[in-house]
């Protein structure tokens, strides 16, 4: 019984935090803007307009800059 209860909240654990890994790691840039991405501290990238991934965990969004 206790098993049975331990299973379920292991599973519930990892799909949380896939849940997090995955929407973490998707960025949508709006247009007239760019984000500049870090990974511990360091520049890395710099992602333009539209659809991005990123790693999640690793990589952060330092900036949000207006390129208008």
């Amino acid at each position: 019984m206790v098993v049975e209860y331990l299973s379920i909240i292991f599973s519930v654990a990892l799909a949380g935090i896939l849940f997090a890994a995955l929407f973490g790691g998707i960025k949508v840039v709006p247009q007239s803007q760019v984000y500049v991405v870090e990974r511990f501290g360091r520049y890395t990238k710099t992602l333009a307009a539209g659809l991005n991934f990123i790693i999640p965990f690793l990589d952060r969004v330092a900036h949000k800059t207006s390129i208008l």
